[in-house]
């Protein structure tokens, strides 16, 4: 039964829309940006930057105020990378995707913003914050010896009694 459902899943079609294929221009020290609006399905906001003139240019994706967990993703298209980024839009809502322009000089980069719903695997694993992850390293470790102890409590005093008549050595 459940590899039937992870077949299905896997044969779902995913749908992309193509919200912004453009190249942008951005005055120098400004910033230009697309709204991506959300208005039910959670989708996956896939950004690719190609940077064609100019040299201090950033990429950000803002989700909405309302979305749980700020995050601020960055991506400097200087860097070319083969694959777009791939920003997870669990809640509904306003996505803003902001070309930023840090230089003197004008720049120019070619955008492309796609929203891909239905994509199987779509959640992004989640890190925990440091203090909270050394938290549950050491209660995982505070547990691990004292099944350790416990059992050593059981099994050890096996080991020390004389074994029933009739046996063999063990040699």
């Amino acid at each position: 039964m459940i590899r039937l459902l992870a077949l299905l899943l896997a044969a779902a079609p995913v749908q992309r829309v193509v919200l912004v294929d453009e190249t942008v221009r951005v005055p120098p020290r400004s910033a230009k940006g697309v709204t991506a609006v959300l208005q039910q399905e959670r989708a996956v906001i896939e950004v690719s930057c190609r940077l064609v003139e100019g040299d201090e240019v950033l990429v950000v994706v803002l989700p909405p105020p309302g979305a749980g967990a700020r995050r601020v993703v960055y991506m400097d298209p200087s860097k070319p990378r083969d694959h777009p980024y791939r920003y997870l839009a669990a809640a509904p809502g306003e996505y803003q995707i902001v070309v930023d322009n840090k230089g003197d000089s004008p720049a120019q980069a070619v955008l492309k913003v796609t929203l891909a719903f239905g994509v199987p695997g779509a959640a992004e694993p989640l890190t925990l914050p440091p203090r909270r992850r050394s938290v549950v390293l050491g209660l995982s470790l505070l547990f691990l010896a004292a099944v350790g102890w416990v059992s050593a409590r059981r099994i050890l005093p096996l080991f020390r009694r004389p074994p029933p008549p009739g046996l063999p050595p063990l040699s």
